[in-house]
């Protein structure tokens, strides 16, 4: 059987972190299936074709070409991450089996966002995103209108919060639909037994482009930390890159045991730094998931996180990980 996969943000050498939790899904088509992956990325200047991890991938800012490529392939069925307006039309007309993974940003409401827009020099973008949110929310609803007639078209979520969350938003059921997480590759992020020192070893690996990421929470919890007596104990590293990096980390600075680092890790550099650490720092406003978080559990790290959104789908306070609702917890 051949399967196409669409995805705008595919990793490859320039793009390092793009999607690469739909990579790791995609690594366990091949033992069944053929597989490409094609995918629109309009901020693409060029056409792109290379092999990623064993993978075919084609990639352009021509919605046309895209389409061509997607029938030239003939598959026999579709999996679509991020689907995207350009798109939807085309993908109704195939009458190809789809299988539709909805991530978020295609279904969740401007209003679930509003805490990225907290100084006004932020709440001057909001009007624009507001602009984009609705009528990509209009359109995805339209979408799921007329697929929901159809019985081979299947939504996939990777949680029931974000199925509940995403027909709430965008106001109509999905009549037919799956919950599949996002898969772990635990062969690279395999399990070690941790030493008991490992406990004062404090890891947070964060995206810093989103209020999303809670880091301003994970900081004012090291804050909190310092002021206890075990402190100077404790060895904690943070590593991300985003515009809010300098200014969410400058209050750690004054601190000999806490390092922050300005930089992207690898999928690789990720499973090294989870053997050399025992817990895992997430807080978050908003997870579907929480897939960084879930890595660090089946490397054997201890989370500590939030007691929000999916998070409680992932993680049983006080047995797998613990769950707060504060710095302070």
């Amino acid at each position: 059987m051949e399967i196409v996969v669409v995805d705008p943000d595919y990793p490859r050498e320039e793009n390092l972190y793009g999607d690469v939790f739909v990579h790791t899904r995609v690594k366990g088509y091949p033992l069944h299936w053929k597989v490409r992956v094609i995918g629109l990325n309009t901020l693409l200047k060029d056409d792109v074709r290379y092999t990623w991890d064993g993978v075919d991938v084609f990639m352009s800012c021509d919605v046309n070409k895209v389409k061509q490529e997607i029938l030239n392939a003939k598959p026999q069925i579709l999996v679509i991450h991020f689907i995207q307006w350009q798109m939807m039309d085309f993908f109704l007309s195939i009458n190809r089996p789809l299988a539709i993974f909805v991530h978020g940003y295609e279904a969740l409401s401007w209003r679930r966002r509003l805490f990225d827009y907290n100084s006004l020099g932020a709440l001057r973008y909001l009007p624009a995103y507001f602009f984009k949110n609705t009528k990509q929310l209009k359109w995805f609803h339209d979408f799921v209108t007329k697929a929901n007639q159809r019985k081979d078209i299947c939504f996939v979520f990777v949680s029931e919060w974000m199925k509940r969350i995403a027909s709430a938003d965008v106001k109509v059921a999905f009549n037919y639909s799956k919950i599949i997480p996002n898969g772990i590759d635990s062969a690279l992020f395999n399990y070690a037994e941790k030493d008991v020192a490992q406990r004062k070893k404090i890891l947070l690996i964060r995206s810093f482009n989103s209020r999303k990421y809670a880091v301003d929470i994970a900081v004012d919890s090291i804050l909190e930390l310092s002021d206890k007596p075990f402190f100077n104990e404790l060895t904690i590293e943070l590593h991300g890159k985003g515009y809010l990096f300098k200014q969410l980390t400058a209050p750690l600075a004054k601190f000999k045991n806490v390092f922050c680092y300005n930089n992207f890790l690898r999928q690789d550099e990720i499973a090294e730094k989870h053997k050399q650490f025992g817990i895992f720092l997430s807080p978050t406003r908003q997870d579907a998931q929480g897939v960084s978080m879930c890595e660090a559990m089946a490397s054997g790290l201890v989370p500590i996180t939030s007691s929000v959104t999916a998070i409680p789908e992932f993680v049983k306070d006080g047995v797998s990980g613990y769950t707060t609702k504060s710095a302070k917890e």
